[in-house]
């Protein structure tokens, strides 16, 4: 019997329950060297490289077809070993012709049987060959698991290509799913959009125009929807400015002021720090973008006169929390309190 032999029947004989890890750890006799049990280890990582419904890596079946399948991720842990995609190493597998060569940030098993690869060697998937295999693997599947996968790759759905040349980007994966969905299956495409109603659909954008109105759309959309998770208080809608204008103290204006849009959920009785903050911040904005030294050195001298103008910072507070009171008496006697209690203090 050679070493590989021994190696299965190693493996064999853990599986069958004839032997266990733990009486071996326990220090009984058994029949298997080290190495034997080293080598039985690297071959079931071998074993797990390759395609087969029984691969313990493999979960619930999504497709099966003469030419791909799709799975979702087993709770197995993957292999150290297991080949990995750089910018895209995660749970998922890529498998090309039934052998593993590539990593994927989703938890899903992709085979594509029908895919080969320009490299006479059989390396890793880069990130752009990783973007071709699954263009081609959308040729092979159906429309329904084409809304699998749109839905599973969601946070792709704004990935465009940054120049001419990006073959890393998504977005040819994501085109060609919507399109198939679209031309195979129009009930599918139905409920796909009935399930979302709030799914704005643009064209890519081919000039700067486009970029800065899509951009600008996005900005409103984080400012207004009281469900946006972004981070986003307000926004200043700016203008370039053609002329070399400077204020008192020498800082350039890069950009007229069209107008401030505030957050509705900063449009609140309590938040008028939050709310004045935003807004100094977005006026700001005259004089550069968040990276600029001289909007960083505007946004400093605002501070600082805010600080020393406090007492009309809090007339104005006065003046917004009166907005919100249907009896403006009712301020002025909890002011009067607030006020007491810091004599009180001051007092002490």
């Amino acid at each position: 019997m050679n070493h590989l032999q021994t190696a299965l029947a190693y493996k064999k004989a853990l599986l069958n329950g004839i032997i266990s890890e733990k009486s071996e750890s326990d220090g009984e006799e058994n029949f298997y060297s080290e190495d034997v049990k080293e080598d039985a280890d690297l071959l079931e990582e071998v074993v797990l490289t390759f395609c087969y419904p029984e691969n313990p890596l493999f979960g619930k079946l999504i497709y099966d077809g003469e030419f791909a399948t799709v799975y979702e991720r087993s709770k197995k842990p993957k292999p150290a070993s297991m080949p990995k995609s750089y910018d895209l190493d995660g749970d998922g597998i890529l498998f090309v012709s039934f052998q593993a060569r590539g990593s994927f940030v989703q938890p899903l098993i992709i085979c594509n049987h029908n895919f080969e690869t320009k490299e006479r060697e059989r390396h890793n998937l880069f990130a752009g060959t990783v973007v071709d295999m699954l263009v081609d693997l959308v040729n092979l599947i159906d429309a329904a698991t084409c809304v699998y996968l749109l839905k599973k790759l969601d946070k792709y759905w704004y990935n465009y290509p940054k120049h001419k040349l990006d073959t890393d980007s998504c977005y040819p994966v994501i085109r060609k799913l919507i399109r198939k969905i679209a031309y195979y299956d129009t009930q599918l495409s139905k409920e796909f959009f009935q399930n979302h109603p709030n799914l704005v659909v643009c064209d890519y954008p081919t000039n700067t125009r486009m970029q800065n109105e899509k951009s600008h759309a996005l900005r409103w959309k984080e400012a207004h929807l009281p469900n946006a998770t972004t981070p986003v208080s307000g926004m200043a809608i700016l203008l370039k400015k053609k002329e070399v204008k400077r204020n008192y103290k020498g800082y350039r204006f890069r950009y007229n002021l069209s107008r401030i849009e505030i957050k509705q959920t900063l449009l609140v009785q309590n938040s008028f720090a939050n709310a004045f903050a935003t807004y100094c911040h977005e006026l700001c904005h005259v004089f550069g973008g968040d990276s600029s030294e001289t909007f960083s050195y505007a946004l400093t001298d605002v501070m600082a006169m805010s600080i020393k103008n406090s007492d009309i910072l809090r007339q104005y507070n006065h003046l917004w929390l009166e907005l919100f009171l249907e009896n403006p008496n009712d301020l002025a006697r909890d002011n009067l309190e607030n006020d007491n209690t810091a004599a009180d203090i001051q007092d002490l």
